[in-house]
């Protein structure tokens, strides 16, 4: 892949979404800012629904940016648009120029700006507030709406100024690589991991018979069991058979509770270790 560039024209947008629990992420908001012509795009909720495409140009005489573009791309992909023709990970650009460096700033947006005395408007608070809130399925009120969409512009307007400064000694083959990685990688989240329905459908219907056959080979050195639940008389013939001084409840049923169990565990072994027979006073009930 070879290009070079005197000046690249960049659109650096960011996407804001709701998380939605075991599902693909609802775009909330978009914001996206165009170097050549410094136009500002601000699309709530209801707009982005509504576009078939993006507003800005996304074809060969852009480099479109985000920080962390692969988690920008998923919702992207939600819209149904197709995705940017190159791509440049402002993350990765910072990342590849700060590993194994020290500094007391973080490797997010907010750490990467102040690394390079680039200003950002939106504090660690800030930015907490707005991802819990975008985590609430609720729609923004238009009050919200207005705040939302500055917040957001502010990850746009710190993006593009990251893009301008890793331009000066861009290696843009890497860093165009990098951006088909991110496309990549949003594409396979937006799919999701790729099922065998066939033997999953078996196994939900033989779910059962599944449980219980783990639990007989499991339980063939213990003798535990039986019919796939557990019996206090075999518990108690185990721990005859084996010596183990078992705790009992007071309704003379064995002492099944994990923390009990572990100390239990831990005795015997150290009984055995010593040579010792002696039952364990702190286990006797």
């Amino acid at each position: 892949m070879s290009c070079h560039f005197r000046s690249a024209s960049w659109v650096a947008f960011d996407i804001e979404w709701y998380p939605a629990p075991g599902a693909l992420p609802v775009p909330r908001l978009l914001t996206a800012i165009e170097s050549s012509t410094g136009k500002v795009h601000r699309l709530g909720e209801t707009q982005l629904r509504r576009l078939r495409r993006p507003p800005f140009p996304i074809g060969p005489e852009v480099i479109t940016c985000a920080f962390s573009a692969s988690s920008d791309l998923v919702p992207w992909l939600v819209l149904g648009w197709d995705l940017p023709e190159r791509v440049v990970c402002t993350y990765a650009e910072h990342r590849v120029r700060t590993n194994g460096i020290r500094s007391e700033f973080g490797d997010d947006l907010l750490g990467a700006c102040a690394r390079r005395n680039i200003p950002y408007t939106s504090s660690d608070a800030v930015k907490k507030r707005w991802h819990e809130r975008f985590r609430d399925p609720r729609p923004l009120d238009p009050h919200e709406e207005k705040e939302a969409f500055e917040y957001c512009l502010a990850d746009s307007l710190a993006n593009l100024h990251l893009a301008q400064e890793f331009e000066k000694d861009i290696w843009w083959e890497r860093a165009l690589h990098y951006g088909e990685y991110t496309k990549a990688l949003a594409t396979i989240e937006f799919n999701g991991i790729p099922l065998d329905t066939a033997t999953l459908s078996l196994f939900q219907r033989s779910v059962g018979e599944a449980k219980l056959a783990l639990i007989e080979e499991g339980d063939r050195e213990f003798g535990c069991y039986e019919n796939g639940h557990l019996r206090n008389n075999r518990v108690w013939a185990f721990a005859a058979r084996n010596g183990i001084p078992w705790p009992e409840l007071s309704s003379g049923a064995p002492v099944l509770a994990d923390e009990e169990l572990k100390t239990l565990a831990a005795n015997t072994r150290s009984s055995k270790v010593s040579g010792s027979s002696r039952r364990p006073s702190a286990l006797c009930v």
